[in-house]
Formats: structure tokens, sequence, C-alpha cells
């Protein structure tokens, strides 16, 4: 069963229909009615629906809003490459002095961008990292996406069927998106629709890079589903109003759930949960 999310206020657009429907409504009431009768239909245009939908994160105009945009998150969700990244990642910081293990480094890192990454390191360490270092990583990193990077399991027969538009919003950079889409043959599902977090102030979890990849794509947050596999990236979909399914391949699904998200394992069941969220 798909659980409704909880909502904001009425947005710009929603405004503006309210508005509309109560100027109608306050002219009709000028000519045809006293001032008492006034009073009470800009109480109950301009008011209630003000307080109704106050403090929700799906008002109730869009409860019911269809599916126009799914944004992929890219790494664990189109391709499988967070045990490659994390692994790694996991090598390095021991060169650096922090040791973690591979489930520590990657409940701590994944789904951030580079730069968060790089913040939380250097704020560990109590001391700057040598860019130097960074760019070994990523030579390691796309050395090892050559021969051990893979689609996730049955996406491909999921991006084959999906009668939505579609795209990708990830904290990865767009050489690293190129690389990978490319190298397991997913780029072309996409036509050039790739954002970054790179490209937005703030990455997840904040909403930004979401919200710009809608906006790019000339499509309300009310329409948009997002796929995450990440805990940062389920909450910056939540916090975009937008609609959010958790891949929980290997993950905790409770860690998900409870940040609101409708949980899956297997990537065969996301067209069908899609279609149920797009009935809803």
């Amino acid at each position: 069963m798909i659980r409704v999310q909880q909502c904001r206020p009425l947005d710009k657009a929603q405004r503006r229909e309210w508005l509309v429907v109560g100027w109608i409504l306050i002219q009709f009431l000028i000519v045809n009615a006293g001032h008492t009768s006034l009073l009470c239909g800009y109480l109950i245009i301009y008011k209630v629906p003000f307080y109704l939908f106050r403090g929700t994160r799906k008002s109730f105009l869009d409860k019911h809003s269809p599916v126009d945009l799914i944004i992929f998150d890219c790494d664990g969700v189109l391709v499988d490459s967070e045990l490659i990244v994390n692994r790694i990642l996991q090598q390095g910081l021991s060169d650096l002095g922090w040791e973690l293990t591979l489930q520590q480094t990657m409940d701590h890192f994944m789904g951030k961008s580079l730069k968060h990454c790089i913040d939380d390191i250097e704020n560990h360490l109590g001391k700057r990292t040598d860019p130097e270092f960074w760019r070994g990583m990523q030579q390691k990193t796309f050395a090892a996406f050559e021969t051990d990077l893979k689609p996730v399991p049955g996406i491909c027969e999921v991006l084959n069927i999906l009668p939505y538009r579609k795209c990708v919003a990830s904290s990865g950079s767009q050489q690293k998106m190129r690389k990978t889409l490319g190298l397991t043959g997913l780029l072309s599902y996409f036509d050039d629709c790739l954002f970054s977090g790179t490209e937005v102030a703030r990455g997840k979890p904040f909403p930004d890079l979401f919200l710009y990849a809608a906006e790019q794509m000339t499509c309300r947050p009310a329409h948009c589903v997002v796929v995450e596999d990440s805990p940062f990236g389920i909450e910056a979909a939540i916090r975009a109003d937008m609609r959010v399914l958790g891949y929980c391949q290997g993950t905790n699904a409770d860690n998900f759930s409870a940040k609101g998200a409708v949980t899956f394992k297997d990537m065969s069941d996301l067209p069908g949960l899609i279609g149920e969220l797009d009935e809803d």
C-alpha cells in the first residue's frame, strides 16, 4: 500500500487558482449580497485554505497530481557503483588516518557530494587535505569503473518500459555521471538530461538539486517522483515536496520508511509502484 506523504502550504500556482476563484465570487457577492455575506466569502476563500493546508507537505490540490517526471539518482540506483566508490574511499581515509569499516564509510558518506565529503573529512581530521590526494582517488575510482562497474540489476528493463519523462540528479559531477552511465550503456536513456550537485548552492540533503532538475525539465515538484538509495537523497526529495521511492537493496528499509519513502528491494517492482502513485 502506498503511503501518502504529508506536505507544505499552497504554492504560488495554487494560490493563484484560489485568487481567481475568490475574485469571481467576491464580485458576485458585491452585486448580489450584503456586507456580512461579503465578509463570510472572504474568510472562506482566503483564510480557510491557508489554515487547512498549513503545516502539511502535500496540499489538497496536489494530492492526486499525475506523474510526469521520474528523477533518478545515479550511484546505486542506475549504476552499481556504491561498493566500488566506498571501498576506495575507505582505503583513502585509512591512508589519511581515519579508520572506518566499509559499512561505516557508506553510512557516513553515501549520497553526499564530493565537496560535502571533503568538508566532513577535513573537519574530522582537523586539517586541509591535498587536492592531489583527491585527483588520485578519482583516478583509482575511474579505473575500477572500467573493470567492475555494471548497471543495477533490472534497471535496463525498467527504463525500457517506463512511459514517463526521465532525468538524473546526482551528487556526482557531470564527468562522473557521463563516465558511469556511458560505461553501462544507460546514457542514451536520458537524452542528456543530467543534473549535478555541483550546479547548485547546496547538495543533498537540501532540496536544491531536485528543485533545480524539476525547473530545468519544466515540471512542478508535485508531478515528480524521485528514485533514491540514500537517506540524504530521500530527505532532499521530501524537502522538495516530491514523492520518493527508496531502493533499499542491501540497505535497512526502516531507515528509508522512517524518512517518509515508499521502499522496494527489486527494480522490477518500480514500474508498478510509480503506476500506483500516478493513480493516487
